[in-house]
């Protein structure tokens, strides 16, 4: 059935006030660096220059580097004096191409030692030198030839990270490689393996990874950044996510809960986050702090939650923990638990769930009856819902008019001692009116007994329920007389007679919300969603 625009605003509204009266009434009360060592400039290489007067079986001369052996172009012997190509000193000195010492010292490209000993690279040999070999036994050992070492660089893979590990990369080197990490602050090796894991005792040093081949080149360093270890809650997983921590508190009770991580270094903090950022409507505005339990006081620096509730409700949220590399989440949920039952929380309403809906104007009347017997009545009109009073008189009806009634039990600090799942039926509340002749019938459509009142004076009606009971009064006025009409004064101020302010909470009044803004509507509107 379509609804007018009015009369969807009407029903709001009612929802709204009996929300706002429960808020506003009686409480009074987070890589490593990977560092690359200065290529060192390459060794000298010499050039192989071919001795003139090579081998004509085209097979190559001995190489320029000698030991021992005379490995010149030319000999000279005794008192063989050659002028020219050679000259000698001694018992054969030659020039030119061989320059001796000793027995025979050549010099220009034969390099000897012991009884010949040359001086670089051999000179071409010249017309007329002397190549007669050295005597028998004048010939001395060869040193192997020496390649020099090339230069080589290193690289540290992985996140400079307890638990994470580092692996050498190295380019350049042609020996095989040696390696040795080692901790700033301390000589020993850590590891002489290619990779290394670091542990607990590396959280703020930096580790160093050197590099040398057996060839004998000059060692290659890199370093890696300070080693951190990464934030983790109690129970996480090996990827580091957090089990969901459930916990459950008693209203009025001190609580104390720690939310510290088990791992991590440096400087941690905290913050709330939201349980689910994703399911927030557009249009809600609330901080994360907000879906903590009511009067929870919460520690960035310690991650420490503490307080005493007095709303019985369920919280959920989030806490997050960061030490400037690293985060960690822990999903939370607390139920704070009511109180015993002390007392009961009425509702009567002079009007039915369908009267909302319906076009006929007409003043619509709530109260709502605290364990004291006292009520707050909620008068709104059809003209302006959004508009609505409030006063501390008694329920007023006409003469054969009805009031629907029900009630729910409630602890001290107001909360509703029953379970209010979705699933779990509503406990039924007794009802019954000091006037034998007023009509007591429960009305499943509306969750509520519907009272009717044949006779006009001063009825005095009680709820009980799980043990508890309240009772209140009801005027019933003559037909003919008339029931005096409050007049809207907006949603604000002071209640119309007492002066008590209408926006200071008050235990029932976080009852009235505890209890779902109305136990009647709780009741009708789960019914109604049945029969669909």
């Amino acid at each position: 059935m379509r609804r007018s625009t009015s009369t969807v605003r009407r029903a709001c509204a009612v929802g709204t006030t009996a929300a706002l009266i429960g808020l506003t009434t009686g409480l009074g009360l987070m890589t490593a660096t990977a560092a690359t060592a200065a290529e060192p400039a390459p060794a000298p290489t010499q050039d192989v220059v071919p001795a003139p007067g090579a081998a004509d079986d085209g097979s190559t001369p001995p190489s320029d580097t000698e030991t021992g052996a005379d490995a010149g172009a030319g000999t000279g012997t005794g008192s063989d004096a050659d002028t020219g190509a050679d000259t000698g000193t001694g018992s054969d000195a030659d020039t030119g191409a061989d320059t001796g010492t000793g027995s025979d010292a050549d010099t220009g490209a034969d390099t000897g030692t012991g009884a010949d000993q040359g001086s670089g690279t051999e000179s071409p040999v010249l017309p007329g030198a002397d190549t007669t070999p050295p005597p028998a036994g004048e010939q001395g050992p060869t040193t192997p030839e020496v390649a020099p070492a090339p230069g080589g660089t290193v690289a540290i893979d992985g996140a400079a990270k307890v638990g994470v590990t580092l692996h050498a990369r190295t380019t350049g080197f042609v020996g095989a490689r040696s390696y040795a990490w080692t901790r700033d602050g301390d000589e020993r090796t850590l590891s002489v393996d290619d990779n290394y894991t670091p542990t607990k005792d590396d959280i703020g040093h930096v580790i160093t990874l050197s590099v040398s081949d057996e060839l004998g080149a000059e060692p290659v360093s890199a370093t890696t950044a300070t080693i951190t270890q990464d934030v983790r809650f109690p129970d996480s997983d090996a990827e580091g996510v957090a089990a969901p921590v459930t916990l459950t508190d008693d209203a009025g009770v001190a609580f104390d809960h720690s939310f510290a991580v088990a791992e991590g270094s440096g400087t941690i903090t905290y913050s709330i986050g939201y349980a689910d950022p994703e399911g927030l409507d557009a249009d809600d505005d609330r901080a994360p702090e907000d879906f903590l339990p009511d009067g929870a006081d919460f520690d960035p620096n310690t991650g420490r939650l503490t307080g005493t509730a007095l709303i019985a409700d369920v919280s959920e949220f989030t806490v997050i923990a960061s030490n400037g590399t690293s985060t960690a989440t822990l999903p939370v949920s607390i139920t704070v638990r009511p109180d015993v039952a002390v007392g009961v929380l009425a509702f009567a309403q002079d009007y039915t769930f369908d009267q909302l809906f319906d076009d006929e104007e007409q003043q619509l009347n709530e109260w709502v009856i605290l364990p004291d017997g006292s009520t707050i009545g909620i008068h709104q009109s059809e003209e302006a819902p959004e508009d609505y009073s409030l006063d501390d008189g008694n329920p007023t009806v006409r003469q054969g008019q009805s009031l629907w009634v029900s009630g729910a039990p409630v602890d001290q600090y107001g909360n509703a001692a029953i379970d209010l799942s979705e699933d779990v039926e509503l406990p039924r509340p007794a009802v019954t009116s000091d006037v034998s002749t007023d009509q007591v019938a429960w009305d499943d459509d509306e969750g509520a007994a519907r009272v009717a009142f044949p006779h006009a004076s001063t009825h005095r009606l009680t709820v009980a329920t799980s043990g508890v009971s309240v009772a209140f009064d009801v005027t019933v006025v003559p037909n003919a007389a008339t029931v005096a009409t409050v007049v809207p004064t907006g949603g604000r101020g002071q209640l119309a007679y007492t002066g008590t302010d209408a926006t200071s909470a008050v235990p029932w009044a976080i009852g009235l919300v505890a209890a779902g803004a109305g136990l009647l509507g709780a009741g009708a509107v789960r019914r109604r969603r049945a029969q669909r």
